[in-house]
């Protein structure tokens, strides 16, 4: 996995802020800050997201809820995968999660008006305007330039996606 697991975190000392739902360990002596991911309660509400997928006539994805509906987290950054560097979508407290959920549903609703096609979401992030997303009809994973159809497909599933970083 190389990086995944392990970001930066500016000032943060290792200390839970308000609304934070992530343990941090003490910094370590090249200033990397180690955070352990905390299961969530319950399955996060995506009802919103769901309505908004219902004028193309689709559920979510089961990945996509596993992904952004299992555990709290900080950064994951990865190696390369396809040429791109990794970054991947997290939930790291309560206002993180509406404001994600939020921005998916209003970007389900862009792609229906845009007519682009199959519907996608954000996975990882890739450092320009390219990013890692799961088509929700098929579950694969594709590069995609923000704004555009999916460029390729990089892995057959987000399971084998993850596998290989």
């Amino acid at each position: 996995m190389g990086a995944l697991g392990r970001g930066r975190h500016g000032g943060r000392r290792g200390v839970a802020r308000t609304g934070v739902s992530v343990r941090f360990e003490e910094p370590t002596e090249d200033g990397m800050i180690r955070w352990k991911p905390v299961a969530m309660a319950q399955t996060p509400d995506f009802s919103e997201v769901e309505s908004a997928l219902a004028v193309s006539d689709q559920t979510l994805h089961p990945d996509l809820i596993t992904l952004y509906g299992s555990y709290w987290c900080g950064d994951l950054e990865g190696d390369e995968h396809s040429g791109e560097p990794v970054s991947l979508v997290t939930v790291f407290n309560e206002q993180g999660l509406r404001d994600l959920v939020d921005s998916l549903a209003v970007a389900v609703r862009r792609q229906v008006e845009d007519g682009l096609g199959d519907i996608t979401f954000p996975v990882a992030a890739t450092g320009s305007d390219v990013f890692f997303v799961l088509d929700n009809a098929t579950g694969r994973i594709l590069l995609q330039e923000a704004g555009y159809p999916p460029q390729k497909v990089v892995a057959p599933s987000l399971t084998q996606f993850l596998a290989e970083l």
